[in-house]
């Protein structure tokens, strides 16, 4: 692994981008690629500089300017919960607790469950490929013009590097990843099973991650409500590692979709800004079975995507999952109807009690009284 990544690092160093082959190869494999972005260290090296006011040689003078630029780009990309840079210990919702309680809490409560993933988000890419100036290696008046703000591949502007949930050449077909297809959502509720990952490999550490990708499309005009209805237990880990299933219905698709892998999450209710919403199944350990339902509603403030035609129905099949250690066993919540100390802090969470994204278990635990739970 070490390897590797320092294979990588001259890689990029010398050729200044990521071959297709290696691009995939990372995703599918989740990879810690926090030695490639170094930029977090390096923003940390320029502001000593200048607090120190050092007499700069010229030299010294263009690796500093060299670092000031990579601060811009990191700024420019919006924070992804789902992204490597949310890998590190710290950005994990448990870190250092001592009682299994978040000390981490994102805005958005419904990126709980995804702080901490070990997949390489379309963001890492981005950045990288920003940083080493290979995104301007295209001319944008002849390169390929990319939907859901995909970007033209380095290697071959015809074609466009896309986030996830979205493939073809112009990122405006859904993946092919060897299952999953096209849902047509109505206002009636409709229901699907799927399992992904692979049972004669038994509870084993595997090296391939197995996603299946599909996409629920409601009419022009009209939102996509999901709902979980079934999770199966014995995936229960910080940024979903085992497996789960990530629902992408926030308004910037180049963002990580939500991803859930509690048996808690069942009920919860997600509704999109777009008429189109990628649901990625995913596992890497035995199998992942996942129920959601979904139906479309009425929506004035709706995002329409590119319309795509029906699939023939395909059954949800597995391949081979990647990385564990033993997930961690649920805690059975106090069965007392009182508010402990902490749940005045709670309370303060917009919408603590109604989130479902917090794990009923916290709400019991906490605020069992003022959540109106007993």
């Amino acid at each position: 692994m070490r390897v590797l990544l320092l294979v990588l690092v001259s890689i990029i160093s010398t050729s200044g981008y990521l071959s297709p082959s290696i691009t995939s190869k990372l995703r599918s494999q989740g990879l810690d690629v926090d030695e490639l972005l170094e930029i977090r260290k390096q923003l940390d090296e320029v502001k000593e500089e200048a607090r120190a006011e050092i007499a700069l040689t010229p030299e010294k003078q263009i690796e500093l300017q060299g670092k000031v630029q990579a601060e811009e780009i990191v700024e420019e990309i919006k924070h992804d919960a789902g992204a490597q840079r949310s890998k590190r210990q710290a950005y994990r919702d448990r870190c250092s607790s001592r009682n299994s309680l978040p000390t981490m809490i994102p805005r958005d409560t419904k990126y709980l469950e995804t702080l901490g993933s070990a997949i390489i988000s379309f963001n890492d890419l981005f950045m990288v490929n920003t940083h080493y100036n290979c995104t301007k290696k295209c001319n944008p008046d002849t390169s390929a013009k990319c939907q859901m703000n995909g970007y033209p591949h380095p290697r071959n502007c015809a074609k466009c590097i896309c986030p996830g949930g979205y493939g073809g050449d112009l990122c405006d077909e859904r993946p092919d990843d060897g299952c999953g297809e096209v849902l047509m959502a109505n206002t009636s509720y409709q229901y699907q099973d799927v399992e992904v990952g692979d049972r004669n490999a038994g509870f084993n550490k595997r090296v391939e991650l197995t996603t299946c990708t599909y996409w629920i499309q409601a009419p022009k005009g009209s939102k996509v409500e999901v709902k979980i209805e079934k999770l199966n237990a014995g995936l229960i880990n910080d940024g979903c590692h085992y497996g789960g299933v990530e629902i992408k219905s926030q308004e910037d698709q180049r963002l990580t979709g939500y991803r859930y892998c509690r048996q808690e999450d069942t009920n919860v209710i997600l509704e999109s800004t777009h008429n189109i919403v990628p649901v990625i199944f995913f596992n890497r350990y035995y199998v992942s079975e996942v129920k959601i339902r979904y139906r479309a509603v009425p929506g004035d403030d709706v995002t329409d995507d590119t319309s795509v035609p029906p699939e023939s129905e395909t059954t949800a099949t597995s391949t081979k999952p990647v990385t564990a250690i033993r997930p961690r066993p649920q805690t059975r919540p106090s069965r007392r109807c009182a508010d402990t100390n902490r749940c005045e802090l709670l309370m303060k969470l917009r919408n603590f009690c109604q989130n479902p994204a917090i794990p009923y278990r916290i709400k019991f635990t906490h605020c069992a009284q003022s959540c109106h739970l007993c």
